[in-house]
């Protein structure tokens, strides 16, 4: 009988502690993080520095594991299969979590049931590129030689259907009224190799791949797709304040979990995440680099959702009316 009394009374005791107090014991082992887009990427790039600073705010270290394809939704079927007691993360993006929805048969996940959301870290705008030797030197000289060739053979790359990189080509050409060829590549850095080469006329790219070549001078930019010039890139005008009003593409960066992760675990993550953005050298790093980090306190995960509700609404339609389409 006393055993059963003071085993009994263990149980009560830790039925009783706070769930601070009990995601005190997470993480007992190494993390993976998902990135579900190629090496070279933004995202990769973003996903390699804050699963260092992740490492040392957690005390465990984190491996980034990259699963490219399908837009990057590849990477997020393996988030949502995975068990979910949080030790594999993914990076959910616009694309992924929004606009392949609209354009792909078979996700293989539903974005809203399937996952935790954790929290935005970053967006990054895109920069309008062209090789150093195009003889174009704004978007009014593009445009011009767009409307001078042929139907239907003004062509630009990105890394893949789906990606921003595909949907930034989208809105140019509605907004500009112009027809643009989509040429997918299985990552943005081979679709900047179309660039280089000459096999595409122009690229969409995020600002992170392509920042080192702009100021080498071995790309043009010629716009940036966000409201606001990009701090890495101070000199390239937006599209926006060019002509094309409203013209708005951005991606987000956020961190995710497979569904039914415990909220002690979420909280954890959370506040992980909340302190990693507060270290200077983690966010002079990634801004130099063409990213904007959302300012530290990082929002709850019910406003990521809410931001995924908002996106999906604004970009089916969209899709929808370019007639894009992967099956």
């Amino acid at each position: 009988m006393r055993t059963a009394f003071v085993v009994a009374l263990a149980v009560m005791a830790l039925a009783s502690l706070p769930a601070a107090a009990q995601a005190q014991a997470y993480p007992a082992q190494s993390l993976k993080l998902i990135t579900p887009y190629a090496p070279g990427s933004g995202a990769d790039a973003l996903s390699r520095v804050f699963a260092t600073e992740l490492s040392t705010q957690l005390g465990k270290s984190m491996v980034v594991e990259n699963k490219a394809g399908m837009g990057g939704s590849l990477g997020l079927v393996d988030v949502a299969r995975a068990a979910p007691d949080g030790y594999t993360l993914g990076i959910g993006t616009a694309p992924n979590l929004v606009t392949n929805a609209a354009l792909y048969g078979k996700l293989g996940y539903d974005p809203i049931k399937d996952f935790t959301y954790v929290g935005i870290v970053a967006s990054l705008q895109n920069a309008l590129v062209l090789r150093a030797e195009n003889p174009a030197n704004n978007v009014a000289d593009l445009l011009a030689a767009v409307k001078a060739k042929p139907r239907n053979t003004f062509t630009y790359s990105s890394s893949g259907s789906g990606s921003s990189l595909h949907l930034a080509g989208v809105a140019f050409g509605q907004a500009s009224g112009t027809e643009l060829v989509h040429v997918p590549y299985k990552g943005a850095p081979d679709a900047l190799v179309g660039v280089f080469s000459g096999d595409v006329d122009m690229s969409f790219q995020n600002i992170p791949v392509v920042v080192s070549h702009i100021r080498s001078g071995k790309l043009k930019a010629l716009a940036v797709t966000g409201l606001m010039r990009s701090a890495a890139i101070p000199n390239v005008p937006t599209l926006d304040e060019i002509a094309f009003k409203g013209l708005d593409v951005t991606t987000w960066f956020g961190f995710i979990l497979p569904a039914g992760a415990p909220p002690a675990v979420v909280a954890r993550l959370h506040d992980a995440l909340n302190k990693s953005l507060m270290v200077p050298s983690l966010r002079e790093k990634l801004i130099g680099q063409g990213f904007e980090l959302v300012s530290a306190p990082l929002e709850p995960p019910a406003a990521f959702v809410a931001k995924v509700r908002q996106e999906t609404a604004k970009w089916v339609p969209i899709i929808k009316a370019s007639g894009a389409k992967v099956d």
